[in-house]
């Protein structure tokens, strides 16, 4: 059976076939053909008989291709042949020959000896026009391939015409001069395609299946097929390759079809139905596409897990494996230590290749301190965005108290008399921080955000001279930057908020 291989049915397991053998070379010797035309072969008999149609005549040929003996002559008259073509032996042993020159069928005996005829020239149902191949079914109902016609014809035992098949082409189902046709166990006809270089396949109504071969002298290949016959106790098929001068065998193997589909956001390689020789092995690739991952792989409707692949091994059945996808997703974590929010605040999922914005906002009195993500450190921003997400992350936030005191008020300014010659009068106020008469500010001007060791000092300074109690953290902020303004306005000097060189001199005079 040939249901896989030539597409009888999906799904199913199938009957391929592999070349073994052939005999048989060109001659007019006994065993040699000129031109050999139609095949058959007797199961009960163990012999393949073939028409020979150079040399008019039959020659018989037991299972193993050793000659055996022939019969038939050319001429018109009975028992005689000119060009014989097909032939076809029924379950008796009566041989059917197509003698298609006189366009008529002959009936001989298992011996030899004709029997019968019928059939005669013309397009007509019954007639006949260089007839070909022919086969006997178990019922006793007669298939001729009326070459010159483009068909095949059906006729019951008493050879009555039943009905027809095929039209002219190359197309499935039609025919450009065919010659041998033959029936498996199964009822499928078997047509030899002479000039389409092909054997095609039909049911046992008549309807086309499927096809095999092409044109080339090498193995499974045809120059001007004719006979084709099948051998029911193997299953053996035989194709009378006749441009090649040759017999060429083909064997049944079974084969299984495995059916592989794939969903949405995903590919299965292979995809479809896929051929696998009865005990062979068969893998699948499973692929998703990109942001997606495999989400479940099922065989025979079983589940097996999350495979990119999968093999099916020592194969004795039909199959089927079916994929799955979904979109891949990443956790977003975020961590506040409780003096302001971040939001979102929980857990965030984001597909694969998103992005997620977070908002970090402190309560009153505090300020961000630092926002960490994965463990590094951002700075101390109000918000961040993880771009094109392809992994998990988390974002953890600090904040802190912001500093306090009073801020400087500068005195409101006092009216003085005149003073042509002040005295002069050497005071020692009394100091914090007696060995220290003036202050390290640094050599770089100072501003808002700036950060180290002489902002530590401006900040003693600050606390000595005003009173405040500011925290030495070596970090200068904008209520700091707004008691500097003050000062500078006081004591004459630009109120922007710099401490450059004239500012650290007058603060420094300011000490002493």
């Amino acid at each position: 059976m040939l249901l896989g291989l030539f597409g009888f049915a999906n799904h199913a397991s199938a009957t391929t076939y592999v070349y073994q053998s052939q005999f048989g070379t060109s001659g007019s010797s006994n065993g040699q053909f000129s031109t050999p035309y139609g095949i058959a072969v007797s199961a009960s008999a163990g012999k393949i008989y073939v028409t020979d149609y150079g040399n008019s005549r039959v020659q018989v040929f037991n299972s193993s291709g050793v000659f055996q003996s022939q019969f038939g002559s050319f001429g018109t008259g009975d028992g005689q042949f000119k060009y014989p073509t097909g032939i076809a032996v029924d379950s008796s042993g009566y041989m059917y020959v197509v003698d298609s020159g006189n366009n008529r069928i002959e009936v001989f005996n298992p011996s030899g000896v004709l029997i019968s005829k019928f059939g005669r020239s013309g397009s007509g149902n019954g007639r006949l026009l260089n007839p070909a191949g022919i086969a006997v079914d178990s019922s006793g109902n007669i298939y001729v391939v009326d070459s010159g016609n483009y068909r095949v014809q059906v006729f019951n035992p008493f050879y009555a015409y039943q009905s027809s098949f095929g039209t002219h082409g190359s197309g499935n189902g039609q025919f450009n001069n065919p010659y041998g046709i033959a029936l498996d166990s199964s009822g499928n006809i078997y047509v030899s395609d002479y000039d389409n270089k092909n054997i095609q396949i039909f049911n046992s109504s008549g309807v086309y299946q499927s096809q095999f071969g092409s044109l080339g002298s090498g193995d499974e290949q045809f120059n001007y097929p004719q006979g084709v016959a099948i051998l029911s106790s193997s299953g053996n098929i035989y194709v009378l390759d006749s441009g090649n001068n040759r017999v060429e065998v083909f064997s049944p193997v079974t084969s299984h079809t495995i059916t592989a589909t794939a969903g949405a956001n995903g590919t299965i390689s292979l995809t479809g139905d896929t051929s696998v020789d009865d005990g062979a092995s068969q893998t699948f690739t499973i692929t998703p596409d990109v942001s997606y991952h495999i989400a479940s792989v099922l065989v025979d409707g079983i589940y097996q897990g999350v495979l990119p692949t999968y093999t099916f091994t020592n194969v004795t059945t039909t199959h089927i494996i079916s994929a799955t996808f979904a979109i891949t997703t990443h956790t977003l974590t975020p961590t506040a230590n409780g003096y302001g929010t971040i939001s979102p605040s929980t857990t965030t999922t984001i597909n694969d290749g998103d992005s997620q914005t977070f908002t970090i906002t402190p309560n009153n009195g505090y300020r961000i301190s630092d926002v960490t993500v994965d463990g590094i450190s951002q700075g101390s921003i109000s918000s961040y965005t993880f771009s094109n997400v392809t992994t998990n992350h988390t974002i953890t936030v600090s904040f802190v108290r912001r500093p306090t005191g009073r801020p400087y008020v500068p005195p409101a300014p006092v009216a003085l008399p005149p003073v042509t010659t002040p005295p002069v009068i050497t005071i020692t106020p009394p100091s914090t921080n007696p060995t220290t008469t003036t202050y390290n500010f640094g050599t770089t001007t100072l501003k808002n955000g700036s950060r180290g060791e002489p902002v530590k000092e401006l900040q003693r300074f600050l606390n000595a001279k005003l009173n405040l109690n500011l925290t030495i953290d070596g970090k200068l902020g904008p209520k700091t930057i707004t008691v500097i303004k003050a000062w500078q306005k006081a004591h004459g000097l630009t109120p922007d908020g710099l401490i450059g060189a004239k500012t650290k001199a007058k603060m420094n005079a300011s000490v002493n």
